[in-house]
């Protein structure tokens, strides 16, 4: 078979009329790297070299680079180069990262094939004032041996809003690296290390002057690199590059946040005073809000956004653009302004996006009817929460947010905006709690920490974090379709030695999976700001009732989990039924526990041929096993034995955001005893 590049001298061709002599022509194109066949899901880096040099290379008016890639289906793809300087990262001795120039700056063009079937030709045009030149490149054609499946993060196809990453169900567990110390990429490697170790795989990390990865800035900054609006800092760029490589080999899906509130007016942490483009420092915009509006600012942030998609969009690290951060703390912000901006912005950045990342926006403040969540611009749903109340806030906000029909991730949480009350709380406990209440309350994913430097790292929460999101992998948090309210889970009285119902020691949360049921038994006393006498209670006797899970002619397992506040989770109990199925129920009774108990409840719709609906054909009152396909890792009912859900007759508009029951349910009646 040919190899990935045979041809590297290529006839030039021209494009209409005859080139004339100052015209730019194409003396090389090779491949960065790598010599080896092309493969499904791995990066091709070319090289193009120009017979000319421009004073601004990042203009398109000055000049392009494009590459016309024809698939062997009958499509085509056009790609941008961008303007590329390798570097060298090395530390000095007060632990800062020292970037030194490798190579000359050139053209760069980055693809990476999703098929077999794409790559057989590609040719790649050069266009400046004075006309155009094109090279025919010659590859062979892709082969497996790559992904199986295209890398990148998608949304779930289905009645339930969720996310799927390499074609596998996902459900994002993480806490924000939003950038590094003095220490640069070599700081965010450590932390994604870390991140790794404890099995976490979801980050954000923001394009900002805090450590030099926005690509402009004032004049003058970072050691002179920074030229003002419309010249790209080449060390900002490269940074992303490293990061974006050091997540990909971690396993860690990000979303990149373009641009962040605290460059503008604001009433915190503001670098107005910095920005470029204001007109202070040269640039176009007396306030903040103009840069919504000036068309020559507007044109600038398009001709940025195309450089980013162009560089980086073929990373499957990447999980989403993220427009804003927090757009409506900007001074004077207009959200119809900047609903209009941000749906042109969207459109031209799909139509740039070969690989159709998703795309997202934050908030800070909950004003969800100012948000225009509905509008297609937006994949999913974002939530920031610093509200101490935390136990009420997230299941306030979660119906709100679910009823736009899209995943919905709590990509900031705190328990105060300044970072206090977190910060006593050496255990992490918020944040573990809070990563099973906002899965319960039909989030997708955890509580995203902001504070991972003096926080997360020096008390080692990285791993209670992990750990619970584990076990809420393993127990069913991909399956959540909703929570299920007060009316379907009640405390229904406890045996001898046990606690009394309303003394409000145990707090008890569940939510509607799509095989059975998800519930959490939560010792109120246990949660963060707890006395320092406080001690851990055996809670014995505690029953409860959960109505309307139970599929009719089910039978169930469930599987019982213990957790302390830093997330240490032990398997305490697997319990099949014998009971009666046909209430559509389920009880709970904990003979005992502390802290927290997860229950997860399973079910299989009857075998075909039984005549008691357990699933087994043998005697009445024989302990009832699962049946079917099991997962040996979780031995928990595999994917082949979830009940098919039906959507037929399912009304959005009166049932927002829910999806639609598994089966046929009953709302009275105890079927099944854990």
């Amino acid at each position: 078979m040919k190899r990935a590049i045979l041809a590297m001298v290529c006839v030039v061709l021209t494009c209409g009329l005859a080139l004339e002599a100052e015209a730019a022509e194409i003396v090389g194109v090779t491949r960065v790297g790598a010599d080896a066949p092309v493969l499904v899901g791995q990066r091709v880096e070319l090289d193009v070299r120009l017979s000319k040099s421009y004073a601004h290379p990042f203009d398109p008016a000055e000049v392009t680079v494009e590459a016309k890639v024809d698939g062997g289906g009958g499509g085509s793809l056009t790609l941008r180069a961008f303007w590329f300087q390798d570097f060298d990262t090395t530390i000095d001795d007060q632990g800062r990262e020292i970037l030194t120039p490798k190579g000359v700056p050139g053209f760069r063009l980055r693809f990476r094939p999703i098929d077999v079937m794409m790559l057989p030709v590609m040719t790649v045009t050069a266009t400046d004032a004075d006309g155009s030149a094109s090279l025919a490149v010659d590859f062979a054609s892709v082969e497996p041996g790559g992904s199986a499946a295209p890398p990148f993060v998608r949304l779930a196809q289905g009645p339930v809003p969720g996310f799927v990453r390499g074609g596998v169900p996902w459900v994002p567990f993480g806490a924000n690296v939003c950038w590094s110390g003095a220490g640069g990429t070599n700081d965010i490697a450590r932390w994604y290390d870390q991140m790794k170790a404890a099995g976490l795989e979801w980050s954000r990390l923001w394009m900002t002057r805090s450590d030099g990865t926005t690509l402009e800035w004032k004049d003058g900054d970072d050691g002179g690199d920074y030229a003002g609006v419309g010249t790209y800092n080449l060390k900002a760029a490269w940074r992303i590059d490293r990061i974006l490589q050091l997540a990909e080999e971690r396993g860690i899906s990000l979303q990149l946040v373009i641009q962040q509130h605290s460059q503008f007016e604001c009433s915190q942490w503001s670098s107005w005073a910095d920005n470029p483009w204001n007109v202070a420092n040269g640039g176009p915009c007396a306030t903040s809000m103009e840069f919504f509006t000036n068309p020559d600012v507007v044109k600038g942030f398009d001709a940025r956004m195309a450089y980013i998609v162009a560089r980086y969009a073929d990373s499957p690290a990447i999980m989403a653009w993220e427009l804003w951060n927090e757009v409506d703390l900007i001074q004077g912000y207009d959200s119809q302004v900047v609903a209009a901006w941000s749906h042109g912005r969207v459109t031209n950045l799909r139509k740039a996006d070969p690989y159709g990342h998703l795309v997202t926006t934050s908030f800070a403040m909950p004003a969800f009817d100012d948000q225009d969540w509905g509008s297609a611009d937006w994949d999913y749903v974002q939530l920031h929460d610093y509200l101490q109340p935390y136990f009420d806030a997230l299941p306030l906000f979660a119906p709100r947010l679910r009823a736009f029909g899209k995943p919905v991730v709590l990509g900031e949480f705190g328990i105060d905006t300044q970072g206090q009350v977190n910060l006593a709380d050496k255990d992490g406990t918020h944040l573990v709690n809070a990563t099973i209440l906002a899965v319960l309350s039909g989030y997708t994913g955890g509580a995203m920490s902001w504070w991972w430097d003096n926080y997360l790292e020096p008390n080692l929460l990285w791993a209670p974090l992990g750990k619970v999101a584990a076990h809420l992998r393993d127990l069913g948090a991909a399956s959540v379709v909703g929570p299920l309210d007060d009316a379907t889970v009640q405390f229904v009285g406890t045996v001898e030695g046990g606690v009394v119902p309303d003394d409000h020691a145990v707090e008890v949360r569940a939510a509607r999976t799509t095989d059975g049921a998800l519930v959490w038994l939560h010792d109120a006393g246990s949660d963060v700001g707890r006395a320092d006498t406080w001690a851990p209670v055996t809670h014995a006797g505690v029953v409860i009732d959960v109505a309307g899970v139970v599929p009719d002619g089910s039978a169930c397992r469930g599987l019982l989990v213990e957790c302390d506040p830093r997330g240490e989770c032990q398997a305490v109990a697997e319990s099949p039924t014998a009971d009666d199925l046909a209430g559509g129920c389920i009880r709970i009774q904990a003979s005992g526990f502390q802290r927290d108990l997860l229950v997860a409840v399973h079910c299989l719709g009857a075998v075909a041929g039984d005549d008691d609906g357990t699933g087994d054909a043998g005697a009445a009152g024989e302990d009832v096993g699962i049946g079917g396909d099991v997962d040996a890792a979780t031995d928990r009912p595999g994917a082949d034995d979830v009940p098919a859900i039906d959507s037929t007759g399912l009304d959005p508009a009166a049932d927002p955001g829910e999806g639609p029951d598994v089966e046929p349910r009953h709302s009275h009646g105890c079927s099944a005893s854990f």
